[in-house]
């Protein structure tokens, strides 16, 4: 009788376990009509999300936003899309995470990943020149002439080894961001928010854009500006 009762409750628990869900609404490309229900590595997409446990010891954050309080849409390479309203992008591992039960996390694949939008942002796919992998870049600008991104990165400062105590500090995470434009599409260059980059980059029309920056009261080392400064040079 007693294997029979524990073959009965590790029944149970697997259900439990399988059934630890997010809400999340979902959309069939092309309809209108949308159905809210529960989303789990289960009934959602085998092949693009799997869980994981939260673990992290280190000084600051892996994660590009503070809060997991960032609805987005997940749009995947079959055109099926996924509402969430928890997520977040590690940049440590490059990867769109979202919280479960405040213990686990669901991990999307990024060969599965079209583009995700959130409210404010739309990530998509590009190979980053310095790793040649696939990466998250925010579109910033996309223009005719000129196109600019931003990419979100992970600066990470190891811990030093204590000689006496022999315990290591933690390792520093610090969220830096690299930019990256291209030009009538032919090449994807990073550029620094510096003047001598900037007017490089625009070289054919560096005078007219000099003065533009200079009658607008515009700097060279701010994403704004820059995004004013290409928007100006894309209409000449």
């Amino acid at each position: 009788m007693k294997p029979l009762l524990q073959l009965f409750f590790l029944f149970c628990f697997t259900n439990i376990c399988l059934a630890q869900t997010i809400t999340s609404s979902l959309s069939t490309s092309g309809s209108q009509s949308w159905v809210t229900r529960p989303v789990s590595t289960v009934d959602m997409y085998p092949d693009e999300v799997f869980q994981k446990s939260i673990f992290n010891e280190v000084d600051g954050t892996k994660y590009l936003y503070d809060t997991w309080e960032m609805p987005a849409m997940i749009v995947t390479t079959s055109n099926r899309e996924l509402r969430l309203n928890n997520i977040n992008l590690n940049l440590k591992d490059n990867q769109f995470e979202t919280e479960t039960l405040g213990d686990s996390l669901f991990i999307f694949n990024n060969d599965k990943i079209q583009y995700v939008e959130t409210l404010t942002t739309t990530f998509i796919k590009l190979r980053h020149p310095r790793s040649n992998e696939m990466s998250f870049f925010e579109k910033l600008l996309d223009l005719e002439k000129m196109s600019l991104y931003k990419h979100p990165e992970l600066e990470i400062t190891e811990g030093v080894l204590n000689p006496l105590t022999q315990v290591k500090s933690p390792d520093v995470y610090k969220r830096i961001y690299s930019y990256f434009y291209s030009k009538n599409n032919s090449g994807f260059i990073e550029i620094k928010l510096k003047k001598k980059q900037i007017l490089n980059a625009l070289s054919d029309k560096k005078k007219e854009v000099m003065n533009f920056v200079k009658e607008n009261k515009l700097g060279y080392n701010s994403q704004e500006h820059l995004i004013r400064i290409l928007t100006y040079y894309n209409s000449l």
